[in-house]
């Protein structure tokens, strides 16, 4: 089973903004990614009661990663994001699960996330 942290990554990596500074985009700041995380997370919370569930994660995750290994990992990603641990995951603790991925990324630490530095991260990730 692949890592959590993968799937956080990911989500990141899934967000549209972010996605390009892999592309035509050279740089994005952590509060780009943070308000686009929020837009993200307004789209996997369907029944809109402010806590993203399993399934709506799930759904989500469907759509940026092989059914299978969305299946997969599902509990094991929410269970990393769900910090009070009722089970479902708020905008709080999506947000804080970001901010924690966009730091890991941010190499230099200023708050940009470069194409570079996710250049680097998935590298890392793949060994």
């Amino acid at each position: 089973m692949l890592r959590p942290s993968f799937y956080a990554l990911a989500l990141i990596l899934s967000a549209p903004v972010l996605g390009q500074a892999r592309g035509t985009v050279a740089s994005i700041s952590r509060a780009k990614v943070v308000a686009n995380a929020e837009l993200q997370f307004a789209k996997v919370d369907i029944d809109k009661d402010g806590k993203m569930s399993r399934n709506e994660f799930e759904k989500f995750l469907g759509t940026v990663t092989p059914a299978r290994l969305a299946a997969q990992n599902t509990a094991a990603i929410i269970l990393h994001m769900d910090t009070n641990k009722d089970g479902k995951v708020s905008l709080a603790e999506h947000r804080g699960a970001t901010i924690e991925k966009f730091n890991k990324l941010d190499g230099n630490k200023d708050s940009i996330l470069t194409a570079d530095e996710v250049k680097a991260a998935s590298s890392n990730i793949k060994k």
